[in-house]
């Protein structure tokens, strides 16, 4: 299994003495790009649903990604990448499955020296990365990246064969996938009949007019059918619940009101 590299694992412990280890939202406020109000919301946000800072604020528009990632460096005391400047290694391609990196917002980046390099956009779950990486790499060092250029990445290089994965996940005999193409049997079925219906019209015109208009009323009386059902569906009352519903018991603590009507009754004046 892949370990962090010794600075990774240091890391953290060294920042508590230094403006490195800063909150991400103390970050933040200090760089002017959050305001009180909105670092307290956030904060509140987060504590509610569960969700790591960073993603609150990207998700509720209070920062930009940018900013975000610059106080995540400061906060983790990492390098920040970019696609558009430090391209990522092609021969890593294969390090993670793509399924794995799109899971995880990870992407494994490039080498330096002996250490691999990881760009993520989500640091609190690094760990799980360190998972899913060959046992090549003993030395494992985080840098931070945007999603989106994360999964840009991924999208250029694996588009294709995701999608063919994807398009091809179901059966053939499940799937709707082949519904544009048509079999020997069903072309010439088709050709049949659109030969008969240009007989029909050539030799007998009334026939072939009478019997649309006959297939055009009962495909009406079909639909008006289908509506009219509908419409009766939706007066029915709803069925009984399957089954007795479930008991539920309350306990409150009736001790301290109780003590205190005793003492009342009990006192001289009542």
């Amino acid at each position: 299994m892949s370990s962090p590299s010794a600075v990774f694992r240091t890391s953290r412990l060294e920042q508590t003495a230094s403006p490195r280890g800063r909150p991400i939202g103390a970050i933040l406020l200090a760089n002017g790009n959050l305001g009180a109000g909105d670092a307290v919301f956030a904060l509140a946000e987060a504590l509610r649903s569960g969700a790591a800072l960073p993603r609150v604020l990207l998700a509720e528009d209070l920062a930009s990604p940018g900013q975000v990632l610059d106080a995540q460096a400061l906060h983790y005391g990492a390098m920040t990448l970019s696609s558009a400047q430090t391209p990522p290694d092609d021969n890593l391609v294969d390090a993670i499955t793509p399924e794995a990196c799109l899971k995880l917002s990870a992407l494994p980046w490039m080498w330096i020296g002996e250490t691999l390099v990881v760009a993520t956009s989500r640091p609190e779950t690094f760990d799980k990365v360190i998972d899913q990486l060959p046992g090549q790499a003993e030395h494992v060092a985080m840098a931070l990246a945007l999603e989106s250029d994360i999964q840009g990445v991924i999208a250029r290089r694996h588009g294709d064969a995701m999608a063919r994965r994807a398009e091809t996940q179901v059966p053939a005999d499940e799937s709707c996938r082949d519904m544009d193409s048509m079999s020997p049997a069903q072309a010439l079925l088709g050709a049949g009949f659109g030969l008969g219906c240009l007989w029909m019209l050539y030799a007998h015109p009334s026939l072939f007019f009478g019997s649309a208009t006959v297939l055009a009323l009962v495909t009406l009386l079909f639909a008006q059918g289908l509506k009219l059902a509908a419409l009766l569906a939706g007066w029915r009352r709803p069925r009984a619940p399957r089954g007795a519903l479930l008991s539920r018991h309350m306990r409150f603590p009736l001790f301290p009101f109780w003590f205190r009507s005793f003492a009342r009754n009990a006192s001289p004046a009542a």
